[in-house]
């Protein structure tokens, strides 16, 4: 009997068939997590990753404001393409000050390689916030380091240093030679680089420190000297602005393409044994000289916009940097590919693009200058009744943590309450006498005493006992023949039992509509007999209180959230666009609740025939307007992609309508 040759199976079935040929095993996606990915590197990093079928996953801090946008092109929304279960690219929220965050997002993503790239980055900056740039840029990579030596499996570590940590150091800097720090920030980073050595050494990580010198391209940070440069360039080119200010010229530095530089990172991780690399280009030029570069390749002398500011100096400055990276060309075989002029132009390119699209806006008068916004407003402007709203809402928080109870459970007791109060069809001066009622802010003669008034305390109706919100409103011998003769002698007794005025006044707000308004009714006409009595007149009879109860009465305490609007009968149907042109109807969605929008589109011509489409779902939007927005920038983006010139735009969103035709600005967190 033959046997097959280890363990392989027969060529060919019992019929005669061919057996089939087993698959070969695909290996598993590898994982990266990174740190800073929203920042110039972390971007480029991304693309590269991706380029090379990792699934990656980068760390972001919560913000009310999207800082997304160096992402937008690679990020899939998952909702919006459901063949794909699991994304290439995910978000997750943690930040480096936060230690148990990190371990959260570790055990979830459990990667095979994490690349800290994140760092309170802006050198001059260190030196107004240097102890948070020493907590998240030299403590914050510590607490990554130890997740990562607690993590269930084996992770590859990759810590970002700089140039910066050379410092005086003269030039040529390798990676034998000392650091010496000049700012708070290359201090933190030095911090860092020996921290992911210490952990090498003494836990076994595969952790390597990547010394990477300056690194631009179009995505690097406006505040940042190059990036400031390029963006004048594009400015002053196209006439939004004459001069640009800058600190000192003769610094030099060795500059390279940051598209270049995160393949380098990639390199570190993927050797046999870890180590520290320099990586840079081995050139070094001036600020002076990257000025030339610029200002000359789009025609203009810098020397006539140039403007230097001594408040854009250093405390202590970094002369010359300029790196030797032979350790890096020779075991990574990494090199440079973009040149000094090719970087330079690169960036000129990019800003002049930009500072187009910033003057066609210019011209079209959306200039604005920067101003101070409300944004605790729905348009960013500020109110009384938006900061009462403000003020009740930390007040009820601030109530709930005494008690120790959540603050979802204290809007449902009060805020609700609060809500029915001001919904109330009744006159507001009405309206506010009862929220004064229920602060226990009206003048009964014991709160003016408290404020230190000497005054007579007796009541002024019965002069009997002294005057406070119980006894002016339930307990005085006239109030009560008043309650009895509208026959609310029940509710008196029952608003009796309340401990304090707010309380009384949620009593209030839930009695029966007829209860209600005789009730309300009989306390504002008590008010205005008490007030006149109060300052001397003679003091009304029983009836004629309960007549001027009868007006407020009549009104029915309705509110707005019982009503229900019915729309007029309307014939609605679709206008069809001249020949000549093409309607866009467009439409946003709003969940209050989640933050969550969605946003569709259809194009068609004059036949009724669809010709565009789209449609997906917004992850987080601050509100309904945004989400209308939205949609209708996405289909004039598709519009303009597609060659379409003669459009005719429509939305059902009349404050979108509003908005576009008015000359003002929104100034809330999502207007523009």
């Amino acid at each position: 009997m033959a046997h097959s040759n280890g363990g392989a199976t027969n060529a060919a079935g019992s019929d005669g068939e061919a057996a089939p040929v087993p698959r070969p095993l695909t290996p598993p996606r590898k994982v990266a997590l990174i740190t800073g990915i929203t920042g110039q590197d972390g971007s480029y990093l991304t693309e590269l990753l991706l380029s090379k079928g990792y699934e990656v996953h980068g760390l972001i801090r919560r913000s009310s404001n999207f800082n997304t946008q160096r992402l937008d092109h690679i990020y899939h929304d998952p909702h919006a393409v459901p063949s794909s279960p699991r994304p290439p690219m995910r978000l997750h929220y943690a930040d480096l000050s936060d230690s148990s965050s990190l371990r959260r997002a570790l055990d979830a993503i459990s990667p095979d390689e994490v690349y800290n790239l994140a760092a309170q980055s802006h050198v001059a900056v260190s030196f107004e916030i240097p102890d948070y740039t020493a907590d998240v840029t030299a403590t914050g990579a510590l607490r990554l380091l130890e997740a990562v030596r607690l993590a269930r499996r084996p992770i590859r570590y990759y810590q970002a240093g700089s140039s910066e940590m050379f410092g005086s150091t003269p030039p040529p800097q390798s990676e034998d030679t000392p650091f010496h720090p000049r700012s708070p920030y290359a201090a933190a980073k030095v911090a860092a680089h020996w921290y992911t050595v210490n952990y090498r050494e003494a836990y076994g990580l595969f952790a390597c420190n990547g010394v990477l010198f300056n690194h631009e391209s179009p995505r690097r940070g406006e505040n940042f000297v190059t990036r400031k440069i390029t963006r004048a360039v594009g400015r002053i080119k196209v006439g939004l602005q004459t001069k640009v200010f800058l600190g000192n010229l003769s610094a030099a530095r060795d500059w390279g393409f940051a598209g270049d530089y995160v393949e380098a990172m990639w390199l570190m991780l993927q050797q046999d044994q870890p180590g520290d690399y320099v990586v840079a280009t081995e050139e070094s030029h001036t600020v002076e000289e990257f000025l030339q570069a610029a200002f000359g390749y789009a025609g203009l002398n810098w020397k006539d916009h140039v403007v230097i500011d001594k408040k854009y100096f250093r405390p202590a400055e970094v002369d010359s940097l300029k790196g030797d990276s032979t350790k890096a060309r020779r075991e990574l075989k990494w090199k440079p590919k973009v040149g000094f002029q090719q970087l330079v132009e690169m960036m000129v390119d990019h800003d002049i693009e930009l500072a187009k699209k910033e003057k066609v806006l210019v011209d079209a008068g959306y200039r604005r200058e920067d101003t101070l916004a409300w944004h605790f407003d729905s348009k960013g402007l500020f109110s009384v009744k938006s900061m009462y709203h403000v003020l009740e809402d930390k007040s009820e928080r601030d109530q709930k943590k005494q008690i120790g109870g959540s603050s979802k459970q204290m809007e449902g007791e009060t805020g609700s309450e609060w809500k029915k109060l001001w919904r109330l069809k009744y006159q507001p001066k009405i309206k506010q006498f009862l929220w004064r009622l229920a602060k226990n802010s009206l003048p009964w003669r014991l709160s003016i005493q408290r404020r230190g008034m000497q005054i007579d305390t007796r009541c002024p109706v019965c002069w009997r006992l002294d005057e406070d919100g119980g006894h002016c409103f339930l307990k005085c011998k006239r109030v009560k023949q008043c309650w009895r003769a509208m026959g609310l002698e029940q509710v008196r007794e029952k608003l009796l039992r309340a401990s304090n005025a707010r309380e009384m006044i949620c009593m209030i707000l839930n009695l029966p509509s007829d209860a209600q308004g005789k009730t309300v009714g009989l306390l504002w006409a008590w008010w205005e007999a008490r007030n006149k009595a109060n300052v001397g007149e003679d003091m009304k009879r029983t009836e004629n209180i309960v007549h001027r109860a009868v007006p407020i009465m009549a009104d029915p305490p309705t509110t707005n959230e019982n009503k229900e609007t019915i729309a007029p009968d309307r014939h609605r149907h679709w206008v069809k666009p001249p020949p000549d042109k093409l309607k866009i109807n467009c439409d946003g969605a709003f969940a209050k609740e989640s933050k969550q929008g969605a946003w569709g589109f259809v194009i068609r011509d004059h036949e009724g025939n669809g010709v565009l489409a789209g449609a997906g779902k917004l992850q987080e939007v601050p509100n309904a307007m945004c989400a209308e927005g939205y949609a209708c920038l996405a289909a004039l983006e598709a519009a303009m992609n597609a060659g379409m010139a003669h459009i005719i735009l429509e939305t059902d969103s009349l404050c979108l309508v509003s908005a576009l035709k008015t000359g003002s600005y929104d100034y809330s967190i999502g207007g523009e």
